[in-house]
């Protein structure tokens, strides 16, 4: 069912159903030249119509045919229609996006200490209950009813709406960032994988709604160049096989020229951008020009702190307590102790040593590298910004046996220290300077300046050079395509926090074994183990946080227990299908436990495009000498402790 279908159906329906529909809009509107915003509100309010009725018959035909192949052409009917409006309901509703279209994997909603998990409800289910050897008809009907309610929501927000001109560019910049990173993935359609097609759908309609905008432009150069360059996008996914396209060349010679392109036209037309609006801090930079540009994500966003002043003063102080044993109760063991900048911020232990130096605790380190560009922090997700991370790690009796008020009293005992913090927080005039709040700022503001995204592969994507590993090149394509494995690593950081708008950061139940060699799920609950029993929940349990994969290639050994020793077993692991395609029992895993069948060639691929992301350059390691004290013993410490 999942593949017996596609080839002779899908591209033929969707082409015909959908993308010829978007086209004949387009054509139609040219007609009669509306203006700008009211013209896409009504094109966009007609689509929703349109939608409505597509799913009152894909509801009709699970009620009366009970024909899985029909259903599936109605189906294919409504995802298109769906693409014609995603980009605005993205950009203004992001929860509703995930009522019509998300994931089949249970939505949470969590804080530090409570958990919301509901059942999704999506055109994604109903692709899926389509794929089941017995279908579900009953359900199906359930699911259209319900993609039916957020639809009409979506509807009254819309209808509500005052659109801005200002935020169709910002929407459809955002369609492409969701093109580029989840449409090729088939993020969405995992199953059918329809990505590619509908992935010129989007194009086409975004096409349509920016020529409205060629009355503000100086020339008609501009907007030419834009239409030329949809249309190439388009050109290079026409006809694609979703495993054999070239995802490398997609993005570098499509659709990233093109994210450039629509910020030169948004700025061309006269008007605002959303970085000119106010003071609000954003996840990402839209004045950047490439998703693998070294702004494109903004490393404060996540930080409980939302400004830059006095930052490098306070990265500077905050490399100093890094490395500075002075911060644990026995003076022996700093945070560098389990994040040493040679093995890319991690220990390189399968579980890191213990407080004492006679044990371990019950995780390993991950790396620092990045971790600014993610929403929760420890592998189980329980910190929500690198502040309060620091808390757990001061007062843990495994870690620092302190607290942040001992720490300050030993401080102040330094004029050196007292002098960086003054530096650091000028609204200070003393000693006071030096305080428990203070400490967590440098401290968090040092590791948020370990950004490191100016690896070969960066260099290669943002045009910078033109030659790159053909086995490099190979490798991405398959960790976008074939293997899956973009749909959980989201570029460009390639974590776990989610495109296009980057604000949240997602986990994983993978079914991590002791050892590779074993078949014994690792009792580790992750995330499971956070929450008081009232709020305990099955999708929860055994979920980690979905980490980076740049510099992967210092950062071993690997997952939360260091159970894989090198990447050839974490390809192995994945090669497969996680804990529950070995055969353990892990029944809310959300890794697909579908084996991949890559050859050895391509796991060796993936490996060589996984080293091309190694970037450790610009990076503020160890310090050369620590600050001083008045007391003689205290200045013979080591930067980065004894153990």
């Amino acid at each position: 069912m999942k593949q017996s279908f596609l080839k002779k159906h899908i591209l033929k329906a969707i082409c015909l159903l959908g993308l010829i529909s978007s086209l004949g809009i387009l054509f139609t509107s040219n007609k009669s030249k509306p203006a700008t915003t009211g013209a896409i509100k009504t094109r966009v309010s007609n689509c929703i119509e349109d939608f409505k009725k597509d799913l009152s018959r894909l509801k009709k035909v699970a009620e009366k045919e009970k024909s899985a192949k029909s259903i599936n052409q109605k189906l294919i009917v409504a995802r298109a229609r769906y693409k014609q409006m995603e980009a605005y309901i993205g950009y203004f509703s992001p929860a509703l996006e995930k009522d019509i279209i998300g994931a089949n994997i249970p939505i949470i909603k969590t804080d530090v200490k409570r958990a919301d998990v509901s059942t999704p409800h999506s055109l994604q289910v109903i692709e899926e209950l389509l794929a089941e050897d017995s279908v579900d008809y009953a359900t199906i009907v359930q699911e259209c009813l319900l993609v039916e309610k957020s639809v009409i929501e979506w509807q009254k927000q819309w209808n509500k709406l005052h659109l801005e001109s200002r935020e169709v560019f910002e929407a459809n910049r955002s369609e492409l960032i969701r093109i580029s990173t989840l449409g090729i993935t088939g993020f969405d359609s995992p199953v059918l994988q329809l990505s590619l097609e509908e992935a010129k759908i989007a194009l086409s309609v975004m096409e349509k709604d920016l020529a409205n905008y060629s009355a503000f432009l100086p020339t008609t150069d501009q907007m030419k160049n834009v239409s030329k360059q949809i249309q190439h996008c388009m050109n290079q996914l026409d006809g694609q096989d979703f495993d054999s396209f070239d995802r490398m060349a997609f993005l570098r010679e499509g659709t990233m020229p093109l994210y450039a392109s629509l910020l030169d036209l948004h700025k061309a037309t006269g008007f605002e951008t959303i970085d000119e609006i106010g003071t609000r801090n954003l996840p990402f930079n839209y004045q950047s020009r490439n998703l693998f540009d070294e702004d494109f994500l903004n490393p404060l966003y996540h930080s409980r702190y939302k400004t830059g002043e006095q930052a490098e003063a306070s990265a500077d102080l905050g490399q100093m307590l890094f490395f500075d044993p002075v911060m644990s109760s026995d003076g022996k063991r700093s945070c560098a102790s389990c994040h040493k900048p040679e093995l890319g911020f991690t220990d390189g232990e399968t579980k890191s040593m213990a407080f004492g130096n006679e044990s371990r605790v019950k995780r390993n380190s991950p790396t620092l590298i990045n971790c600014a560009f993610q929403s929760s922090f420890f592998h189980d997700m329980r910190a929500e910004n690198l502040e309060e991370q620091m808390v757990h790690v001061v007062v843990s009796p495994e870690e620092f046996n302190t607290d942040l008020n001992e720490i300050s009293e030993k401080l102040r005992k330094s004029p050196e220290y007292i002098q960086l913090f003054k530096n650091a927080f000028p609204t200070y005039h003393d000693e006071r300077a030096v305080n428990p709040i203070t400490i967590q700022e440098s401290v968090a503001s040092y590791v948020r300046s370990l950004t490191a995204l100016n690896a070969p592969f960066d260099q290669y994507m943002r045009g910078e050079t033109n030659e790159i590993d053909e086995q490099v090149r190979h490798g991405f394509n398959l960790f976008m395509g074939k293997a899956g494995c973009g749909t959980c690593h989201f570029a460009p950081i390639f974590n776990g926090t989610v495109p296009p708008y980057y604000t949240d950061t997602e986990g994983e139940i993978l079914g991590v074994p002791v050892a590779m060699d074993s078949l014994v799920l690792d009792p580790d609950r992750g995330r499971g183990s956070i929450f008081v029993a009232q709020d305990q929940h099955p999708a929860l349990e055994f979920m980690f946080k979905t980490p980076t994969i740049r510099n992967a290639e210092l950062t071993a050994p690997y997952m939360h227990n260091g159970g894989l020793s090198t990447l050839e077993e974490v390809m192995e692991f994945y090669n497969n299908g996680g804990g529950k395609g070995m055969g353990l029992d892990v029944p809310d895993q959300t890794l697909p436990e579908d084996k991949l069948n890559l050859t050895k060639e391509e796991k060796s691929a993936m490996i060589a495009f996984m080293k091309s992301l190694t970037d450790t350059s610009g990076l503020r390691g160890r310090p050369k000498k620590l600050p001083a004290f008045p007391v003689d013993s205290l200045n013979e410490r080591v930067a980065g402790g004894e153990y």
